[in-house]
């Protein structure tokens, strides 16, 4: 009889030692967007769930996993982003993404506009099965080294490159004429 409740004293203990995972803080979406706003995790798994299988280089060796999470782009399309003027404004579109530590990389919009290169880049919530334990991650499937794999992504800010300048004039500048006459 002894056993019971020596056995659920040591249950608890552990529980209370072993950190239970948390939902992940939210995601801001922010910059040329008309839509700026939070995406907690739950927000995220209402998005159609996405997997991709990876295997890339890290400095710590090579990892292969199969990653579940919301498409970058569905994150995107309904912050509904405000491009430039233009031909092609929005291929000029960046996404940065930022981690929980400053860490922070670029993915261009035609690399994950469907219509374009279409990559399945994914703000990832679990890695074969299982919440990832430094959060929420950016996952880019056919990068061969995980340089662009973000972990504890914090947020998302849309910037638009705009329109290029015109070049410059190659060549000598025009002289400019003498002044003839002196205002009063």
């Amino acid at each position: 009889m002894r056993r019971v409740p020596v056995l659920a004293a040591s249950i608890v203990a552990l529980l209370a030692v072993s950190p239970a995972l948390a939902d992940p803080p939210p995601v801001s979406v922010d910059g040329q967007v008309r839509n700026p706003r939070q995406w907690t995790l739950a927000d995220l798994q209402q998005l159609p769930p996405v997997r991709v299988r990876v295997s890339y280089a890290t400095n710590h060796g090579d990892v292969e996993a199969v990653y579940t999470g919301a498409l970058l782009w569905s994150i995107i399309k309904q912050a509904a982003p405000i491009d430039g003027p233009g031909k092609g404004a929005f291929l000029r579109r960046v996404v940065l993404v930022t981690g929980d530590d400053g860490y922070a990389v670029a993915v261009a919009s035609g690399e994950i506009d469907p219509n374009y290169a279409g990559k399945k880049v994914i703000v990832a919530y679990a890695m074969d099965g299982k919440p990832i334990a430094q959060g929420l991650k950016l996952v880019v499937p056919d990068d061969s080294y995980d340089g662009r794999a973000v972990p504890g992504v914090a947020g998302l800010t849309v910037l638009n490159l705009g329109a290029q300048p015109a070049p410059e004039p190659v060549g000598p500048s025009p002289a400019t004429p003498p002044l003839t006459h002196f205002p009063p």
